[in-house]
C-alpha cells in the first residue's frame, strides 16, 4: 500500500480525503502545518506528497 502525505490545514478539505483515500488502498499521514509536514516526511518516507 502506498503512503500519501497530506498537508492541509482546512479540515473541510482534509477530512474527506483522510476518509476516502484508505478505501482506495492508500495509507494517509495527515498534518496541518509546514513544519509538521517536514517531520512527517522524514519519519514516514511517503510515496506521494501532492502539492497544490
Amino acid at each position: 500500500m502506498a503512503t500519501v502525505l497530506l498537508v492541509e490545514d482546512d479540515e473541510r478539505l482534509g477530512e474527506p480525503l483522510v476518509r476516502v483515500l484508505p478505501a482506495e488502498h492508500f495509507d494517509v499521514v495527515h498534518v496541518a502545518v509546514g513544519i509538521s509536514a517536514l517531520q512527517a516526511a522524514n519519519e514516514t518516507r511517503p510515496d506521494l506528497a501532492p502539492s497544490v
